[in-house]
């Protein structure tokens, strides 16, 4: 959010009339980039694009020969509610990028079969969520599932601690409610996400959020993106 806010700024101070978003998210990328580097792990860039164009976006990284990566605007399944949550713990990206890059080196056949299982739900959740309106709310969930497992598989490839013990004991708990947790970004802790039925009761929910060591936070879905507006609602 930083970067994005400081692109931003650049961009108003060398006199561009309007936003250009992707000038922004160009000029913010490639700072956080810089940045993170310099911490040994670039990232991908996917929090940047969300800061900078908001809503629900499908993210590809650029290719080996410097593509630029891929953002699709897609749309949140009404029958899917989204609960995020504080883990308790930080975690930094550059140790924990790291970290697997080493396991994979040590066991590259049982790390990249668990790199190829995350990559698989993702692409799944993506394609529920062009699905029609009839299914993506089930196969959203469900693909949300299968990427909760997949990350467990490469915590367990890797032996590094990318999923916190509140997530796993709220995922239990949540299995009840047809729902889910998983971690967010690289994992290790930070922000997690809860995904459940609308159907469900967002106050019992909550409280097995709680009792499961998570702290609900009450946050919702920025459709607009950074914008120029002296006051952001």
């Amino acid at each position: 959010v930083a970067a994005t806010a400081l692109a931003l700024a650049a961009s108003a101070a060398r006199g561009l009339a309007g936003l250009d978003r992707a000038l922004v998210l160009a000029i913010a990328a490639a700072a956080h980039a810089a940045a993170q580097g310099a911490k040994g792990a670039r990232g991908s860039g996917a929090d940047i694009a969300a800061a900078t164009l908001g809503g629900v976006l499908e993210f590809a990284v650029g290719d080996a020969a410097g593509a630029a990566p891929r953002v699709t605007p897609r749309a949140w399944p009404e029958g899917v509610r989204l609960i995020p949550f504080f883990t308790g713990a930080a975690a930094d990206t550059a140790t924990l990028v790291a970290a697997v890059t080493a396991a994979r080196a040590r066991d590259r056949v049982a790390v990249d079969a668990a790199l190829a299982a995350v990559a698989a739900a993702s692409r799944n959740a993506c394609a529920a969520c062009a699905a029609p309106p009839g299914l993506a709310a089930t196969a959203l969930l469900g693909a949300l599932a299968l990427a909760a497992h997949a990350t467990d598989r490469l915590a367990a490839a890797t032996g590094v601690p990318l999923v916190p013990g509140c997530v796993t004991a709220a995922r239990v708990a949540l299995a009840a409610l047809g729902g889910t947790a998983k971690t967010t970004g690289a994992g290790g802790g930070d922000i997690g996400v809860a995904v459940l039925p609308v159907t469900a009761d967002v106050s019992e929910a909550t409280r097995t959020l709680i009792q499961a060591g998570c702290q609900p936070l009450s946050l919702r879905l920025d459709e607009t993106g950074v914008d120029l507006n002296p006051i952001a609602s």
